[in-house]
Parts: C-alpha cells; structure tokens; sequence
C-alpha cells in the first residue's frame, strides 16, 4: 500500500524543493517540527469530532418538549377541548402542556349551547369560574406561566372533615415518553441513564391561609388541611412484555407546602389511584431554600439517584412487580396545586427543564436488551399515551 501511494503522490512544486534542501531557508529539524505540528492541529479536531458525533457512543436529551411553554397551553374540560391559552409569541407548533379540570364541584363548561362549546382563543389569561367565582387563573406571559387557585371559593370557606377523597386539583400535565419511543430506544429507561438533571425556577407571588377556623367554627387539621404546590414526574413500566406493564409510581419534588418550610423526604400512597408518592422534596436538591421567603428560587440537580431509591421502595412496599430498570421510563410530568385547606394562592413557573444523560451501547437501552411484541405499534398509532390518573 506505501509503495503504491508513493508512486501515484505528484511531486513536490520547485519551491517546496528548495525549502527542503536549501540549508539557509530551513534545516530537516524544523521542517519535522512543523509538521508534526500541522499533523496534531489538523487530526486532534477530526479525532475530537469523530467521537462527538459517532451514534451509539453517548446522547443527552431534553425530556420536556416545551421548557417554557412557548407553544401555548390546551385547556380542556371532562376531556373536552375548550381552546388553546397562548401569549402572542408560540412557535407554530401544537401546545404539549394540558391544563385540566379535576374533580371540581361543577362543570366549568356550564350549560353552554353546542356553538359555545367550540374550542377558542385565550390570550394570556384563562379564568376557572363556578358558582359565581373566580377559583382558578391562569396566565401566560413571556415564557413564564402564574397559576393561581382559591380554595375558599372552592369550598364556600369551610374546612373538609376528611371523608372527601376528590378535591379539586389545579395543574399543568404533559407527556413525555410513549410505548413505541421506548421501544426503538428513541428515549433512554431508567437503566440506561447515568444522570438526570432536573433545572425548576419559580415564585410565590401571594399566600395566604387560614389556620385557625372556617366561617362555621369549625378547627384546622393540620393533617387534612393543606396547599401544595408539587413537581411530579410519572415513572411508568413500558415493557409490554412485562405482567406490570403500565404500572407507574408518582415521583415527586414538592416545590411548597404552607405547613412547614423546609421539605424531606416523604413515602405515601395515592388516594386516586392506589400507586405510591415518593417524594424528595425540593430541599433534596436545595438544602437552604424556601419559597415561603416569596423570593425567585432554582431548584437544580440530578435526581437520578432518588428515582431509583423510589423505584425500590415501591419494589419492596409492592407497589411495582418489576425491579428491572431497563423496563421505566419518564412517561409525564405534572405541576400544579393540591389543596384540600381553605387558601388563595399564586405561583409563577418560569422554567422547567429534565435533561437525560446515558450510553447508546448500554444494555439498558430496550432496543438492545428486549424485543418487545408488535402491539407496541398498534399503541402507538393509537395513541398509546401514559395517564398517571
């Protein structure tokens, strides 16, 4: 091969010939020296690229597809579209973010004719209104989303006695993975990630509660009476191969809660849907933070560690069947309130941003380590979309 090569180069032009053999232009030694030089400058990027852009090698991907709701927002009632709340600057694109009505006391929709029922535009702002008030706002500005909530117009200023298991929740929900993308290993399972990053920046921009006694006389439970402003993360078993395919556990970093300041770790169940919380809390990540201060705040870090603390506390409470992480996935995020207590409520969402880091050749990706049956495809045309509710 060198022998060949050599014969076909061309020859060097008379000029290069002189800077070779001409003593008083340049010596053999600098001449190595530069071209050694050359050699490192031109093959160390090649090199350096080659490895950036090799497939199979490592991938890091954002898991939210909308960090700061540039798309707009989809409201929707009883599973029913309503319009599209957008702020003047959407990318075209259609809004992955769903604001949906739970377990209200009364419709939102009303008794509306068929022709008021038809999706519209909201622009910026988006009022919940029953029985006459206001208990729900929703305004977009900027990139940044202000949620706003009042429970005493939800309960007419009386204290549950605790036998009520639905209360109205107030939140944002998007999904993040479905069965086919796990399947073709277009996102990473659990098994396969080395980091997850979690970046949420917000604001309490008012709160106030009652803790003391409603209109009636009747006492705060500090067990039952609460508002919450929560991060969960619905972490789902896709292995339809597996016999808990589907089954999911509610990972969770609670950004507020008005009873107490500082938030650790808490392990429950759900009332809705019988599946287990574990939740870190936002102090897992930010150990000297509180949004009770009513200050901008970031919360920010891998969370990767705690998911799979989770995943094992939910394995061994028998909550998932399924210890095999190759198997879970991020399948939906949800932010928003919980608030069985009497409160009034705000909160601006400026930022919220899940980044996965793993190996392409790890035997965690499910296109490499299982074969799952055709049906993922039929859910996938169909729409096979994860609910955690």
């Amino acid at each position: 091969m060198n022998e060949t090569k050599q014969k076909t180069e061309p020859q060097p032009s008379n000029r290069f010939h002189k800077i070779v053999t001409g003593s008083s232009l340049m010596t053999r030694s600098k001449l190595l020296y530069l071209f050694t030089r050359l050699s490192m400058a031109t093959t160390l990027p090649v090199i350096a690229l080659a490895m950036w852009s090799t497939p199979g090698v490592a991938a890091e991907r954002e898991l939210i597809p909308d960090r700061q709701f540039e798309r707009g927002i989809r409201i929707v009632s009883e599973n029913v579209p309503l319009g599209t709340l957008d702020d003047g600057s959407r990318s075209g694109l259609p809004p992955v973010w769903t604001l949906g009505q739970w377990w209200t006391p009364e419709s939102i929709r009303g008794e509306k004719t068929r022709e008021e029922r038809q999706p519209r535009e909201w622009q910026h702002v988006y009022e919940e209104v029953f029985r006459g008030a206001q208990v729900g706002r929703l305004e977009l500005r900027n990139g940044s989303v202000t949620m706003g909530l009042d429970s005493v117009a939800v309960y007419d200023g009386l204290f549950r006695d605790g036998s009520v298991k639905d209360w109205p929740h107030f939140d944002l929900r998007c999904t993040l993975a479905t069965p086919a993308q796990w399947k073709s290993g277009e996102i990473p399972s659990i098994a396969a990630m080395n980091r997850l990053h979690l970046r949420f920046r917000g604001q309490v921009l008012d709160a106030r509660h009652n803790h003391e006694t409603d209109r009636t006389g009747n006492r705060f439970n500090r067990r039952i009476h609460a508002c919450k402003f929560h991060l969960f993360f619905c972490i789902t078993n896709l292995n339809p191969d597996s016999e808990d395919f589907r089954n999911f556990l509610f990972f969770g970093v609670l950004v507020y809660d008005d009873r107490r300041e500082f938030l650790e770790l808490r392990a429950s169940n759900d009332k809705q849907s019988g599946k287990m919380i574990y939740d870190v809390g936002a102090n897992a990540l930010a150990p000297h933070i509180t949004f009770h201060d009513g200050k901008a705040h970031t919360i920010e870090g891998n969370v990767l560690p705690h998911l799979k603390a989770g995943i094992e506390r939910a394995v061994t409470a028998g909550k998932l069947k399924e210890p095999g992480l190759a198997n879970y996935a991020v399948t939906s995020v949800i932010i928003g309130y919980e608030t069985p207590g009497l409160s009034r409520m705000s909160f601006r969402v400026d930022e919220i941003s899940l980044k996965a880091s793993w190996d392409q050749t790890s035997p965690g990706m499910p296109n490499r380590a299982i074969n799952a049956p055709a049906r993922i495809n039929r859910l996938a045309d169909s729409g096979g979309v994860t609910r955690c509710r």
